[in-house]
């Protein structure tokens, strides 16, 4: 089964995107096109990512297929998420952290996918996805500036059903006499 939440789900949108590389292309199913942030990472800016779903979700994992390029024997990670930090809404409450990452960047040359899986899965209708600190970018013309880039993003999670709301018994349906006439006999 087949658990990504599709990009039909949601409307995605960023604090600012570089020329040529715009958010779009971390969601076209293309490992060749790249979304790299228009500003560099800094103490009073962080690159940031914010998904809006059309529906409550349940949020598993994201996943993050990096942009990189490979000098044999390395692979060297432009952009990569050393620390990424998750803040939620729902119905519009004001973002609050649910959840941090923070790690070392990977130097496999066959490293293409990274998976962040959540300690417990996360309820919400809005959540951002915060680069907090990224590798130095050597790719797009960054000249190593700490810009982040990716190819693709995505979440695995499950969209909750509509829940119909009980409104309690009304008309005929509440008077006494209907339901003692239509009482099931065990």
């Amino acid at each position: 089964m087949n658990r990504k939440i599709s990009n039909n789900y949601y409307e995605v949108s960023s604090n600012g995107d570089k020329s040529d590389y715009p958010l779009s292309n971390a969601f076209d199913g293309k490992a060749d096109t790249f979304w790299v942030s228009g500003t560099e990472n800094s103490d009073s800016f962080k690159a940031t990512v914010t998904f809006n779903f059309k529906r409550t979700v349940l949020l598993e994992a994201f996943l993050f297929n990096p942009a990189y390029h490979t000098r044999p024997p390395i692979r060297y990670q432009d952009g990569f998420p050393l620390r990424l930090n998750f803040y939620i809404s729902n119905n519009d409450s004001p973002f609050e952290l649910a959840t941090s990452f923070s790690g070392e960047k990977p130097t496999s040359t066959s490293w293409d996918l990274t998976q962040f899986v959540f300690a417990l899965p996360i309820r919400c209708n809005k959540i951002q996805v915060e680069f907090a600190e990224v590798t130095p970018n050597d790719s797009f013309g960054l000249g190593n500036k700490t810009q982040a880039a990716a190819a693709e993003m995505k979440f695995i999670g499950e969209i909750e059903p509509d829940f119909i709301e009980s409104k309690g018994t009304e008309g005929i349906y509440n008077l006494s006499d209907y339901t003692t006439s239509h009482i099931i006999s065990t």
